[in-house]
């Protein structure tokens, strides 16, 4: 399969590994209009400048590489 387009998310390591867990992508608190713009097949790693959201220690890691698997988001 090929990835036409990717993503770059910043989101906390303790949201990403709930999202990982879950099998879902959580991205802008939840906003749809920049989720819409993903579409199936599209590719996106997270990148995680802390650990906890809000926590002022860094961790700068890229925490998950995924594709999207849906055609279009839903709130869940």
């Amino acid at each position: 399969m090929t990835i036409d387009r990717a993503w770059l998310a910043v989101v906390s390591a303790e949201h990403t590994h709930l999202a990982v867990a879950g099998g879902f992508i959580q991205l802008n608190h939840g906003k749809r209009p920049g989720v819409a713009r993903l579409h199936r097949g599209d590719g996106f790693v997270i990148y995680s400048p802390t650990d906890h959201y809000g926590s002022k220690t860094p961790l700068r890691a890229f925490t998950a590489l995924g594709t999207v698997a849906d055609e279009a988001p839903y709130q869940a």
